[in-house]
């Protein structure tokens, strides 16, 4: 099992979707590649999927785990299940249901790990590959000045590659120069940062009592309640 992590936007699905193309992988399937979405979806959700992948069933029909382990044995394929969201030991219970297949997986953190497989962190783009990336989402070489100033872009959005497309592709469309997108995105970082200092301030000028109502109201958070239950919870009288 392979299992590639890291922050969204990284590129991890494209890695995956390059992976499942790739001559050295192909020559390890015998008798399948199967792609599934992972996120929002259950360990008995995916275990279903991998088997649904094999054999048709009707959506009322559940295998039970030793139906599937016996169905699929022996059988040589690679699963590939972007974004999961499983826990480690669900992870490995998944795995060992279909031992002879290899699972290349994504996560947002690390959840292999030992003899369990192997892990690799995809990190945020390096200047070279940023550069190269701008370049390429606006379909030219840039110039010295332009790659300072892409760099700055690039900087501001922590080399998140999904973050730069997107700012390039609106950059086009709307006929911006990459400057005024860093202008924009500083403006707006501003604001932001403006709107969270006065919600501190504002925390921060409560007394004890009021500090202790607004974490209730905050973990309760959408819950109805009333006045009197907040009584009771805080123990604030008045």
């Amino acid at each position: 099992t392979l299992d590639f992590y890291g922050q969204q936007g990284l590129g991890k699905t494209t890695l995956l979707y390059h992976l499942e193309h790739h001559e050295e992988i192909l020559q390890y399937v015998i008798d399948g590649i199967v792609h599934i979405p992972g996120k929002g979806h259950s360990y008995e959700g995916l275990l279903k999927n991998v088997y649904d992948s094999f054999y048709e069933t009707y959506n009322s029909f559940k295998p039970t785990e030793a139906q599937i382990s016996h169905d699929l044995k022996g059988l040589k394929a690679i699963v590939f299940i972007d974004d999961v969201e499983l826990s480690r030991g669900e992870l490995q219970r998944l795995i060992n249901v279909v031992p002879d297949f290899i699972f290349i997986i994504t996560t947002a953190k690390l959840i292999l790990y030992g003899e369990e497989g192997s892990s690799c962190r995809i990190s945020k783009l390096s200047s070279q590959d940023s550069l190269a990336l701008v370049e390429r989402n606006l379909g030219r070489v840039l110039t010295k000045i332009e790659q300072y100033i892409a760099l700055e872009l690039c900087k501001l959005l922590d080399g998140n590659i999904s973050k730069i497309s997107e700012e390039i592709a609106i950059a086009r469309a709307e006929n911006k120069t990459i400057f005024e997108v860093i202008r924009e995105l500083k403006s707006n970082q501003e604001r932001s940062s403006s709107t969270t200092n006065k919600v501190d301030a504002f925390v921060a000028s409560l007394n004890t009592h009021e500090r202790r109502i607004l974490d209730i109201l905050i973990i309760l958070d959408d819950v109805p309640i009333q006045g009197k239950t907040v009584t009771n919870l805080s123990k604030v009288k008045n």
